[in-house]
């Protein structure tokens, strides 16, 4: 009898959790990468390592789009909120962000992409 209530218990909340289902609004996608100058790379040219540090390299107009970023979503996206220019490091061609800060850029570049894209 045992068997048979632990059997028809687990029937009972499988079929209640197929009935139920959490709906997830899609992710925008760049399908192309934006041009910077004449370079279509969005701005991200790789990555480098500094004294066993990694930082992303970004073009100086990519910085340009960092802190506009940072300027809209810097207090409503990323907690605590970031200043301009955070984990940046300007190297006269490019520039170095630190893994964090190119976290947070790619979070803040989803939600304009949210917020411009509904």
């Amino acid at each position: 009898m045992k068997y048979v209530n632990n059997l028809l218990s687990s029937l009972l909340l499988a079929g209640l959790l197929v009935g139920c289902s959490t709906v997830v609004p899609q992710t925008p996608v760049n399908n192309t990468a934006s041009y910077d100058g004449d370079q279509q790379n969005s701005g991200f040219v790789g990555f480098v390592t500094n004294n066993n540090v990694v930082f992303g390299v970004v073009t100086m107009h990519s910085k340009d789009r960092y802190n506009n970023l940072i300027e809209v979503y810097g207090s409503k996206v990323i907690h605590p909120p970031i200043p301009k220019n955070y984990g940046l490091q300007d190297n006269k061609t490019n520039c170095w962000l630190t893994l964090e800060a190119l976290v947070d850029y790619m979070k803040m570049n989803v939600q304009l992409k949210k917020d411009t894209h509904p």
